[in-house]
């Protein structure tokens, strides 16, 4: 029997020594190791995280998220800078980079490639999004510029603004979450407004400047983190409305609708909420993940075994763990299975994750279950066993377009995706280097994730300085060597820009001879080793560049997102009413002996009906005629509902008309 004393002597441990008290996290792959980089007191309860090109930790200590009543901590968040000076492979005391934010939940730096310009430092807080900088280099920032703001009464501390993720373009995407459905303004640099309440959450896509704001895809209810892969693939974590396991891995694609609205409860458990593609026209997650995804990167570097390149790794705060994905192909997208890497005790509770240079990872931890701050934090290190330390890490910030050509076509093969994508862009700065980005994106040698790095330098390049002739007749081309689905992908993203000039109008892509002889296999069709997801994501793709027809005919059952491609090109400008019925019948005669495909094709009309082309007599005539298919009346009764049309609510009959019961 316990005595008194005894338990008390249980529950009283310091919370310095909570290590000591438990198992610390351990990686399940014996090849790596996780290491403390940092903890309290120099850090507490920390949220996002980002590793320069430097390799130091840009770190929010949060002091702001739900503090207690006499919290003795700092009064406001602040953004820390981490650094092991010394190579001890722990952290010196962390210098303060910026301080004053409020509900501040995600970090990004990016390098300026320019040794008179300062990096640029981004963070998010719930109703901000702030650039920093750096002009002096005493790592305290010197000036800052807000380039998003959400207007809007919601304040609960991680339902906002969070996620940073960057694609090669010069695009910025970032979640909303939420907002517990009241009504925002969510307002770019440049005076875009965009607003709503109650749909749920949002990611929205920017330029780096906060300039060109728009609505990227719906559907979620909080997607804390995103990421972007090697070949421009947008991938977010999403919580779970409570008690609605599990929560969701996501890849996002232009205009996806994920099926969470807050409107219909905050719970999700209304007939009309969607949490994995179950309602036609929603959009499927790609794998479950642990219970509060917080963290998300793409991994692409070399410091993990070679397999981990082109998998997602994923924190989870609530199963005290970190997951690994890899993708396989479904349809037009693809689906995955969580892999515990990394497993912890009750007081691991991972956040924000991010790659260093030298291809290690480092996480944030939160530590304690608590939601409000409370004095503890922790960043961890995750690196090989077999330490490489010893190895020259590039700095990517030195790769310009000064480098010597042959060392930048070296660097452009680097598992690292950071120096591949400067040393593409560094090439394309000078002559000599755009005549050996011609001779890569030829040689059947170079590998598929370089030769998509130099595709979309040389798209980069103003044809005013070097034409590279693509998609031009009689010009001396470039052809893209070997067939590979993602580089064929990438080229056709690009058709229309200026170095791959094409009439998008004229939707005659699948015939166009300029865009065989570029592509050489032009139809996925003809690819030998071509597989139902080759011609999905091909299709996906080059929908905008097909005719309404063709677009159709790609058309496959059980694939939401070819599904919504499909539904994407309905909407396009030349697609009328009449026209769409057309193509509708052309395509269910076709298809006259698969009853599945008509049924796909016929949801795809209801869709599209309701989305853009309804009257009230086409919305009568599917909800009081027998013969519309079940799953398509269910359609729009659920269109009816959530559009509040009360003309089509069902009249009761006077109470005096009601037949009486028998006695």
């Amino acid at each position: 029997m316990y005595s008194v004393a005894a338990l008390l002597l249980a529950v009283a441990v310091p919370a310095g020594d909570l290590a000591a008290a438990e198992p610390l996290p351990q990686s399940r792959d014996p090849r790596l190791v996780i290491e403390l980089f940092a903890a309290d007191p120099d850090i507490v309860t920390p949220t996002g995280l980002d590793v320069d090109h430097a390799g130091r930790v840009f770190m929010i200590e949060s002091n702001t998220h739900f503090p207690p009543e006499g919290y003795a901590g700092h009064p406001s968040d602040r953004l820390l800078v981490l650094r092991d000076q010394d190579g001890d492979g722990r952290a010196e005391k962390p210098v303060v980079f910026a301080d004053g934010f409020v509900h501040a939940m995600s970090v990004a730096v990016r390098t300026s490639f320019d040794p008179d310009r300062p990096d640029t430092v981004l963070i998010a807080t719930r109703k901000d999004v702030t650039a920093l900088w750096d002009d002096d280099g005493d790592l305290v920032a010197d000036r800052r510029r807000r380039i998003l703001h959400l207007e809007t009464p919601g304040n609960y501390p991680h339902n906002g603004l969070a996620g940073f993720a960057f694609d090669a373009h010069g695009h910025m995407y970032i979640g909303l979450g939420e907002n517990l459905g009241a009504k925002y303004q969510l307002i770019g640099s440049d005076s875009t407004t965009l607003s709503g309440g109650g749909e749920g959450g949002n990611i929205y896509r920017c330029r780096l400047d906060g300039s060109q704001l728009q609505r990227f895809a719906t559907g979620f209810w909080n997607p804390h983190a995103n990421c972007v892969d090697a070949f421009g693939r947008l991938f977010s974590v999403d919580n779970d409305p409570d008690s609605l396991p599990p929560c969701r891995l996501m890849h996002i694609v232009a205009g996806g609708d994920y099926g969470y609205r807050f409107r219909n409860g905050r719970k999700g458990f209304h007939p009309f909420t969607s949490w994995n593609g179950e309602i036609p026209g929603t959009l499927p997650m790609l794998a479950g993940t642990g219970e509060a995804p917080s963290g998300i990167v793409a991994y692409e570097s070399d410091g993990l075994p070679g397999e981990y390149v082109g998998n997602l790794l994923a924190t989870s705060w609530g199963d005290h763990r970190i997951d690994r994905f890899r993708l396989v192909e479904r349809g037009a997208s693809f689906e995955s299975v969580a892999e515990v890497l990394i497993q912890g005790g009750g007081n691991f509770r991972p956040v924000g994750l991010a790659t260093a240079p030298d291809g290690s990872l480092f996480c944030t931890d939160w530590v304690l279950r608590d939601y409000k701050v409370h004095g503890r934090g922790r960043v961890w290190r995750i690196r090989r066993k077999s330490n490489r330390d010893d190895r020259p890490v590039v700095d990517v910030a030195t790769v310009t377009a000064k480098t010597a050509v042959d060392q930048l076509v070296q660097l452009v093969g680097s598992p690292r995706l950071v120096l591949r994508r400067a040393a593409a862009r560094a090439l394309a700065g000078t002559v000599a280097g755009r005549q050996r980005m011609r001779q890569l994106i030829s040689d059947r040698r170079t590998s598929t994730r370089t030769q998509v790095e130099v595709l979309w330098a040389m798209a980069r390049v103003d044809p005013r300085v070097e034409d590279f002739g693509f998609l031009r007749p009689g010009a001396k081309r470039p052809r893209l060597a070997g067939g590979s689905t993602e580089v064929e992908i990438a080229l056709i993203q690009l058709v229309g820009s200026p170095q791959f000039p094409f009439d998008v109008a004229k939707r005659n892509f699948l015939e166009d001879e300029q865009v065989a002889a570029t592509l050489w296999v032009p139809d996925p069709l003809d690819l030998p080793g071509a597989t139902r997801g080759h011609r999905a994501r091909w299709a996906t793709a080059a929908m905008r560049l097909l005719s309404l027809e063709q677009a159709i005919g790609f058309l496959e059952p059980d694939d939401p997102f070819l599904m919504a491609a499909v539904l994407a090109r309905t909407r396009q400008d030349d697609v009328t009413g009449p026209k769409l019925l057309k193509a509708v019948r052309g395509a269910l005669g076709a298809a006259a002996r698969d009853a599945r495909r008509q049924q796909t094709i016929r949801l795809l009309l209801v869709l599209s009906l309701l989305r853009q082309f309804n009257t009230p007599e086409l919305t009568r005539q599917m909800l009081s005629d027998g013969q519309v298919d079940p799953v398509a009346r269910r359609l729009v009764v659920q269109w009816v509902a959530e559009s509040g049309q009360k003309t089509f609510r069902p009249r009761s009959p006077p109470f005096s008309t009601i037949p009486k019961s028998p006695p």
